[in-house]
């Protein structure tokens, strides 16, 4: 049962306003951390190297011995978030608004949701709508509804993507055109080319055998 507490009414008509049940953010205890740790398959010395610590700080984590750290904790949920980021995760979701949601108008914005298996599947589609007007503080969530991919890093990956596409879409164009045309200097050489003489007109070669024969009659 919720609890209630006496104090300034804020609605007509309510002589008590419900409190807020204030609830303590739970810790990541020695299972939890193990847990993670075999989830992203670290081995405890690799463990140890992601967050900046030593392997017996690890060990003493994971045996109870040391409560550990909330910058620790926040680092292995970056790391989880990171480690989602894989092509082949899923199932996700991507998330965007169709207009912008702080702009001045007073039109309700469309939160727009489309599920896809996997990463790489919901960034072709991102990909796809990154020039459309009505594509807006898009984000990448998993399954529980944490994000995966930030706003930011989901327009620099798919303009990444992008270059790439247009690097791929250029080099095959040029190899194309190589494969079509003809080589330089790859065309064969007739008989006469080749010895360096014109092919004689036969008009001139009937000429000089006349001059040949009144040469001869005269001598």
């Amino acid at each position: 049962m919720a609890s209630y507490s006496t104090g300034p009414l804020h609605m007509a008509g309510l002589s008590q306003v419900p409190a807020r049940d204030k609830r303590e953010v739970r810790s990541m205890d020695m299972w939890d951390f193990l847990k993670w740790r075999r989830t992203l398959r670290y081995t405890q010395a690799e463990a140890a190297e992601k967050l900046g610590v030593n392997r017996a700080t690890i060990q003493n984590w994971e045996k109870g011995m040391t409560r550990i750290s909330k910058a620790a904790e926040l680092a292995c949920n970056e790391l989880t978030r990171f480690w989602k980021q894989r092509p082949d995760f899923g199932p996700v979701a991507l998330v965007y608004a169709e207009d912008p949601i702080w702009s001045q108008s007073e039109a309700t914005s469309v939160l727009r949701g489309e599920r896809f298996p996997t990463n790489d599947a919901a960034m072709e589609r991102a990909l796809a709508l990154r020039q459309s007007p009505q594509f807006v503080s898009p984000h990448i969530i998993d399954r529980s509804g944490s994000v995966v991919w930030t706003n930011i890093e989901l327009l620099h990956e798919c303009d990444r993507r992008a270059t790439e596409q247009t690097a791929r879409q250029t080099a095959q164009r040029s190899e194309y055109t190589q494969d079509t045309s003809p080589p330089k200097g790859s065309g064969r050489a007739s008989p006469d080319d080749a010895s360096g003489d014109k092919p004689r007109d036969p008009g001139q070669s009937k000429s000089d055998a006349g001059e040949g024969g009144s040469d001869s009659s005269d001598i």
